[in-house]
């Protein structure tokens, strides 16, 4: 994903650095991300860029939690299946399991930037 020390300080500062965290941000429609920051911060392209990874990283979480519990797309995740421990993340992302993310990152970021 290629994030410079400035997204990850702004990861860390914004509490967005675990699994849940981010399927719960990436559960707002792009709107309401945007309405979360100044437009000053917005317009920095890497304070962007880290916003777009986050949301994508998100709705990634969301779509391998949905595969490892045998959900349908259109079935919601629900909190007790999202990750909340550090050892629960490891296991989600095995190396199977951080296979299929990317494979979904790679499929998702770019419209989720383009919508953004």
């Amino acid at each position: 994903m290629g994030l410079y020390n400035k997204s990850k300080s702004l990861i860390i500062s914004l509490n967005l650095c675990s699994i849940k965290n981010m399927t719960q941000l990436s559960n707002l429609d792009i709107h309401e991300v945007g309405n979360l920051f100044s437009r000053q911060d917005l317009q920095d392209s890497i304070f962007q860029d880290s916003v777009i990874k986050v949301l994508c990283l998100g709705k990634c979480f969301k779509m391998l939690i949905k595969e490892k519990s045998g959900l349908d797309e259109y079935t919601d995740v629900t909190e007790k299946l999202i990750p909340s421990t550090f050892e629960e993340e490891t296991n989600l992302l095995n190396a199977d399991g951080i296979s299929t993310l990317k494979g979904h990152y790679m499929t998702y970021y770019w419209q989720i930037r383009k919508d953004f």
